[in-house]
């Protein structure tokens, strides 16, 4: 399913899996993007560029099991750290 995405463009689902015995939480998701996959920053000019968080209804993070929405043109930071051991 594509959705439209930050910069107007559509939204890709990637699927991964963890393949250690440990499960992980989702820390933080950054995203960067622009317009179209040539968009650059210049000096003197409006960012065109950026880094901004990934919304959270594009990750879902359960266990060993990871699923993204990832727009198109993007750059995505994911930090995952392990669920500590009781």
């Amino acid at each position: 399913m594509n959705e439209p995405g930050p910069g107007g463009g559509d939204m890709t689902p990637a699927d991964g899996s963890m393949q250690p015995a440990q499960s992980y939480y989702l820390s933080s998701a950054q995203i960067i993007t622009g317009e179209a996959k040539d968009t650059y920053n210049d000096f003197g000019q409006p960012e065109r560029v950026n880094i901004q968080p990934l919304a959270a209804e594009n990750v879902e993070a359960c266990g060993r099991s990871l699923s993204v929405t990832l727009p198109s043109k993007s750059v995505v930071m994911l930090r995952l750290l392990p669920v500590p051991q009781l």
